[in-house]
């Protein structure tokens, strides 16, 4: 284990380097998956330190206005009980932003952890280390990694945690895994959720299921599809709390299908709006259509539904604009 005071001394020296060079520094984290390395007591010890080290560097406290990040353990059920024992010590004060990691892919905790960290402790979370359960490269993205990867954000999002860090290997801005985390951030900056159905869990979906989540801001919904198993398209899809309008709307689409080898950029879709609904198409058939006035029930539930496409399989991201 790290000793607190080597630590926190180390840490000082890098923040008065900062100082000195003037960059300002927004957030600090002290953790990084090393909640059994530097359990609660030694982070308590490790920022009292930090304190005292910046004070004998004589780096001001105006400089020092950084909100602490933690505790970025492996899974939520370990931050649950890194917090509690924080809670035990009164020592909460020692992290501002509740940031942990969450993996599809692993035995990290459940979705519902992140409600039961926000209601005991009331702070901001993050999702700080986000990425697709896969290899080092886009070769090895599949769809089902894709689906299990977005299951998992936007689980996240809608049980409370508003930022994201993607952790990820490859800087090719054209690659797949890039091209795909750029279009979910911007679609998801100052957007709000929208309920979509059908529902799904962050883990624990059968394997191929259908995964659709929209998001609104302002006067635009921007729906994802990722469907990794070439079911087809006839689920529900239930947009009508935001009372999305067909008449006076614009409807844009983008289309990725050859997930396998890292082709980054989507293929040619078309997308069309017409008075009852709205539609797209691609080379070889139609994906998937909305109708409203009259629309396709279910008998069920009685929510506007989606009517049978062609069978496909890859990922799908909507974008209707209105007027109003």
């Amino acid at each position: 284990m790290p000793n607190p005071e080597r630590y926190a001394a180390l840490v000082a020296s890098f923040v008065d380097m900062l100082h000195q060079e003037g960059i300002r520094i927004d957030y600090l984290g002290l953790n990084n998956e090393t909640e059994n390395a530097v359990p609660a007591i030694r982070y308590v010890a490790t920022v009292d330190g930090l304190g005292a080290g910046l004070d004998a560097k004589s780096v001001p406290s105006a400089f020092r206005q950084w909100r602490l990040v933690g505790p970025d353990a492996f899974g939520l059920n370990a931050a649950e009980s890194y917090l509690d024992d924080l809670a035990q010590q009164g020592r909460l004060d020692t992290i501002d932003i509740i940031g942990n990691h969450f993996y599809p892919q692993h035995s990290s905790g459940s979705e519902t952890s992140w409600t039961t960290l926000a209601t005991a402790y009331g702070k901001e979370m993050w999702h700080t280390e986000v990425h697709m359960p896969v290899g080092n490269d886009d070769a090895g993205i599949t769809e089902q990694a894709i689906r299990d990867t977005l299951s998992v954000l936007f689980a996240s999002n809608k049980r409370g945690v508003d930022s994201f860090v993607w952790w990820g290997y490859n800087t090719d801005v054209d690659a797949l895994g890039q091209r795909v985390k750029a279009e979910l951030i911007d679609s998801m900056i100052d957007a709000h959720p929208v309920e979509t159905s059908p529902g799904f869990t962050a883990k624990g979906d059968p394997p191929g299921e259908p995964l659709f989540q929209a998001y609104a801001r302002g006067n635009s919904v921007s729906l994802w599809i990722v469907n990794p198993s070439e079911i087809a398209p006839e689920d529900l899809v239930d947009l009508s709390g935001r009372r999305v309008r067909t008449v006076g709307s614009s409807i844009t689409a983008q289309f990725w299908d050859a997930f396998a080898g890292g082709a980054g950029a989507p293929i040619p879709v078309s997308a069309t709006v017409r008075r009852r609904g709205w539609r797209l198409d691609r080379p070889g058939g139609r994906l998937c259509q909305e109708r409203r006035r009259p629309p396709l029930r279910s008998a069920r539930s009685g929510r506007p539904k989606w009517r049978r496409g062609r069978r496909w399989r890859g990922l799908a991201r909507l974008v209707k604009q209105s007027d109003t």
